[in-house]
């Protein structure tokens, strides 16, 4: 398990380098997928800070927080990092690099129409008190097939699809 800032460095840097807009509400969504991904694949979480269910998705309290003064904006890697340097294992940046690969594209609102789609985030976001996604809650819904290839695919939707799904009577630009 790896410390929430590094990992969030490490997606910056990733994002910024390969020409994907990464904002504060963005990296949330990316740290939840991200984690979905590692239970996926090593059935481990990627880091232990708190994913909370809320209205724009998810939120990571520290993260976001932190990253809170850049608001709708570009996070950008050149004023905040001055190493290239991440301790992460190989094949752990693999499956960081993966998820960003097949949704760092998609713009937050497209991953937030996901996310909200998800059982285990309808169920954290209904609780009366607490509304963190638990590792219990996504390993629930991760335990069947066809829940796993809906939560983490590679591609969510097309441009096309996306349009067809929620813009059925609109021509709108994204």
């Amino acid at each position: 398990m790896y410390d929430i800032n590094l990992i969030t460095r490490y997606i910056i840097a990733y994002c910024n380098g390969n020409g994907y807009f990464i904002s504060n509400l963005k990296l949330q969504k990316l740290l939840y997928f991200i984690q979905i991904k590692f239970l996926i694949e090593k059935q481990e979480l990627c880091f232990s800070d708190d994913i909370i269910a809320v209205e724009w998705g998810v939120m990571i309290p520290k993260v976001f927080q932190k990253y809170q003064s850049y608001g709708s904006s570009l996070i950008p890697y050149s004023l905040i990092f001055k190493r290239n340097i991440y301790p992460i294992k190989e094949e752990d940046k693999k499956i960081i690099d993966q998820v960003i690969s097949d949704i760092g594209s998609y713009s937050s609102n497209i991953l937030l129409k996901r996310i909200i789609e998800h059982k285990a985030w309808k169920e954290a976001y209904n609780q009366e008190s607490s509304k963190v996604i638990t590792k219990e809650k996504l390993e629930k819904y991760l335990n069947s097939y066809e829940e796993q290839k809906t939560l983490v695919k590679a591609k969510i939707y097309s441009l096309e699809e996306y349009k067809r799904k929620y813009h059925k009577n609109e021509d709108t630009k994204i």
